[in-house]
């Protein structure tokens, strides 16, 4: 059977789309966290004696961690519908996305 695809489809596009989304918010929640310097507890990166940026900085990094985790899922779930064919893989961007947003609320709450 001859392979008819000519370029990527709607959901190939799609998950290309979300994976240029994912690295835009992990780079945010990583400037986010170095500028907010994170001084609440549970905060795995307080430094004592340095007063941090309030409780918006760390209800915006949740937020942004909370969409991370569900674009990474749906990232994932929109690629294994895709595979189809032999040469068809599962893109890396949403699984890790979706592992480190996972790791870092969990590591937030300790």
């Amino acid at each position: 059977m001859k392979n008819k695809r000519v370029g990527p489809d709607t959901i190939l596009k799609i998950v290309g789309t979300i994976s240029i989304v994912l690295w835009v918010i992990i780079a945010s929640v990583i400037i986010l966290f170095a500028i907010s310097n994170p001084t609440q507890p549970g905060m795995a990166a307080g430094r004592p004696g340095l007063k941090g940026a309030g409780q918006w900085a760390t209800n915006l990094i949740y937020g942004l961690l909370v969409i991370q985790i569900f674009l990474s899922i749906s990232g994932i779930i929109f690629n294994v519908t895709r595979l189809k064919r032999k040469t068809d893989r599962i893109k890396l961007t949403p699984v890790i996305s979706a592992i480190l947003g996972i790791a870092c609320i969990l590591l937030s709450m300790i």
